[in-house]
């Protein structure tokens, strides 16, 4: 008797990451997106069956492949964008590992994420001349698009969409280690921004240093009620409290700054 290990769909997943990005991520504050991650909660949620029978998709080594390409510096939306792009590329590296390969026989099931009539070739060829599995995963959200219908015609199953909790659910940890190193998620890429970096310039100031600033906020503090400080600064209320906490400390301690910071 088969174990279900032995019966499940040995799936690689490929990426279109210019079509999620400006499907689901762009204005986000979800762009430090962990792919694997974001891949398994779809999975999850898909039936797939042979004979009548569910089969489980289990991911294979390496599991993504993902398309992107660097942003040219006459289309970067802010000052930061391509040092962000390549901070997330490097995290992501850092964080899933292992390398891209060619499909070959190795694999029962790709799935696809994208909804861009370029791929039609390579799926079209894939489903003709191969009893590969193909899933289409649209990188859409909920009541904002339709699935393509020149990709449709060749996927076994399709997701139509991708809903924001599944993205939200899906983020890399703000601190990535790459060797000796950390990669930390771009202030700019959190919800609130304008609240968060004046707190972390403080923080900064008051620690001592940026990796002790970025230490504090990202650790549950017991004078806030067990909080964290940076997930504070995703609303105005608990990041005005935050603020006042922190001035409280910085006079407590002798260390008042010498000019108040806007906010």
């Amino acid at each position: 008797m088969k174990s279900a290990t032995a019966d499940a769909l040995r799936t690689r997943v490929y990426i279109d990451g210019y079509n999620l990005y400006y499907g689901c991520l762009k204005k986000s504050a979800y762009k430090w997106l962990d792919l694997q991650l974001l891949t398994k909660h779809i999975l999850a949620t898909v039936l797939y069956e042979r004979e009548g029978e569910s089969v489980p998709h289990r991911l294979t080594t390496p599991a993504i492949k993902y398309f992107t390409a660097s942003i040219l510096g006459a289309f970067a939306s802010s000052a930061d964008s391509i040092a962000c792009q390549d901070l997330y590329h490097d995290a992501l590296v850092a964080h899933l590992g292992g390398q891209l390969e060619i499909i070959r026989n190795e694999v029962d099931q790709i799935v696809v994420v994208t909804n861009d009539s370029d791929f039609e070739p390579a799926l079209k060829m894939i489903r003709q001349h191969t009893p590969t599995v193909i899933g289409l995963i649209a990188p859409i959200k909920a009541g904002s698009g339709n699935v393509n219908v020149k990709l449709k015609k060749y996927a076994h199953w399709i997701r139509s969409h991708i809903p924001d909790h599944e993205i939200a659910n899906s983020q890399l940890p703000p601190m990535v280690r790459r060797g000796q190193d950390v990669l930390h998620k771009p202030l700019s890429w959190y919800a609130r921004p304008d609240l968060l970096i004046p707190v972390f310039e403080e923080a900064k100031r008051v620690r001592g240093s940026a990796g002790a600033a970025r230490k504090w906020l990202n650790q549950p503090c017991a004078f806030l009620g067990g909080r964290i400080p940076i997930a504070m600064c995703e609303q105005e209320d608990s990041a005005v409290e935050l603020r006042n906490y922190m001035e409280r400390y910085a006079r407590d301690f002798g260390l008042t700054k010498t000019r108040q910071i806007d906010g």
